[in-house]
């Protein structure tokens, strides 16, 4: 447990510095997953061929995918909060003029939104919750996407 903590607080934010504005390939989000499987299979002692999930629960972690997900609506509502600065209002222009097929920071948060359920930033931007409602919403939502996208791969495998 000592290692899985020294690894999630001090490499993980440091691996993964800045990805939040990027716009990651699906095979750079894989490599950075399989990167952290393997480390927290050398850990845990597990063999290779130990399951994925069994990698993650076996010592409580998440995948990286939730942390990167965490880390763009984080960053998105932290600009949201700030409704003077420009930064918001560059955000403001970009969901007027963005197109939805778009590799803009924008469209990233639409996704990420709508993924976990949640509304639309334009909706955010006029509604901002404060950082404790936001941390507090965006984790339920992300557990119960998590949830159940692992009860649909066990029932996937069983039938």
């Amino acid at each position: 447990m000592v290692a899985y903590k020294l690894w999630r607080t001090y490499a993980v934010p440091r691996s993964i510095y800045g990805l939040e504005v990027m716009n990651l390939l699906a095979k750079e989000k894989d490599m950075l997953e399989l990167a952290e499987r393997k480390i927290l299979r050398q850990i845990q002692g597990l063999p290779n061929n130990t399951a994925n999930m069994a990698v993650y629960t076996l010592v409580g972690a998440e995948p990286i995918a939730i942390t990167l997900d965490k880390n763009v609506l984080t960053f998105f509502m932290n600009i949201v909060r700030n409704s003077g600065t420009i930064e918001c209002e560059i955000l403001r222009r970009q969901i007027v003029f963005s197109d939805q097929r778009g590799k803009d920071f924008i469209n990233r948060v639409e996704k990420t939104l709508l993924k976990y359920n949640l509304k639309s930033s334009s909706y955010y931007i006029e509604n901002p919750l404060n950082k404790i409602e936001w941390k507090r919403l965006v984790g339920i939502m992300i557990k119960e996407y998590w949830k159940k996208n692992v009860i649909r791969k066990k029932w996937k495998k069983h039938h």
